[in-house]
């Protein structure tokens, strides 16, 4: 890696002993492509650090740990997002069903559209991580015991099968660990962030039985409507916001590159403020407070020191 390095970044050999010291030094491949791509970035960052930059040594490192800060500055609005939703829907839900809601495998299978084979098959494959060899047999499964399905219809199937599987999983290990179980401990200790969007793509949970329209404003207070495109596009956001707190999770990039698809860490960002005010949260300042990891840490400050790259990264 040490030679990989200073080959990749041209550096003078006397940079070897410093190289050597940095434990992290495997990390740094990505920010030595960035440099390779737009060597640019070396003179926008010697104009920002005038006393720090001295070769492209200096421009990874600085990369590097710029992608730290960034993580840290955004993470308090992910956190805060995550929780104010998961007590949102949880209230919502114990409200309309009752605060066993968790552990009722009766209604998800119902509200699924779960028929007696379905449930079957649920059983058998319960836990089981549904790749492609698991699908493939999956299909196989379904066309053998009826013919007439269509692979679309099988794939749906299969589909359900997986948010089944992620919604009951969690309740079930719950309740098997829990002499005592409760509605706001299994809320507090066991669910993710993937499994609150996948209770809200279980639509039907959030159909109001007596108008046969969507209401989520429970959840949502500030929401204008209450459709099922918007409620698709809230989902959207949610798994935007899930891959970059996964990313952030496994120390990943996040700096400079999309995190889904045309999503840039910034573009989450203004999702996040959104929900945030779909949810009641008028002064989102006053919620991340003084929530600092570092000096001059807070996001927008962090994104715009180093805006030239982030647009230079984004065309």
């Amino acid at each position: 890696m040490i030679d990989f390095l200073i080959n990749e970044l041209k550096l003078n050999i006397k940079r070897k002993p410093q190289i050597e010291k940095f434990y992290e030094a495997n990390r740094l491949v990505p920010y030595v492509n960035l440099i390779k791509t737009y060597p640019q970035i070396y003179n926008i960052l010697s104009s920002i650090y005038t006393n720090k930059i001295k070769d492209n040594w200096d421009c990874v490192v600085e990369l590097y740990r710029y992608n730290i800060k960034l993580s840290k500055s955004i993470y308090p609005y992910i956190y805060i997002l995550e929780n104010i939703l998961k007590i949102r829907i949880s209230n919502y839900l114990k409200e309309k069903y009752n605060d066993e809601w968790y552990k009722n495998e009766d209604l998800f299978f119902k509200l699924l559209d779960m028929d007696s084979f379905d449930k079957d098959i649920f059983q058998k494959f319960f836990n089981h991580k549904i790749n492609r060899i698991v699908r493939e047999e999956l299909f196989d499964i379904y066309k053998l015991n009826n013919p007439s399905l269509s692979k679309s219809k099988i794939k749906s199937k299969v589909s359900t099968l997986k948010k089944a599987n992620s919604i009951i999983s969690d309740a079930r290990d719950y309740c098997f660990k829990n002499k005592a179980p409760s509605l706001s401990d299994f809320v507090e200790t066991k669910p993710t962030l993937n499994y609150w969007i996948t209770i809200l793509e279980t639509r039907k949970l959030f159909i109001n039985q007596k108008t046969n329209y969507f209401d989520i404003k429970g959840i949502f207070p500030n929401i204008t409507n209450e459709s099922e495109e918007i409620l698709v596009q809230i989902i959207q956001k949610l798994d935007n916001i899930r891959l970059l707190r996964n990313a952030i999770s496994h120390f990943s990039q996040v700096a400079f590159i999309e995190i889904y698809k045309n999503k840039y860490v910034w573009n989450i960002y203004e999702e996040i403020i959104n929900l945030l005010h779909l949810l009641g949260c008028e002064d989102i300042n006053w919620l991340i407070g003084d929530i600092d990891c570092c000096a001059n840490s807070a996001f927008e400050h962090l994104h715009n020191e180093l805006i030239e790259i982030h647009n230079l990264c984004h065309k």
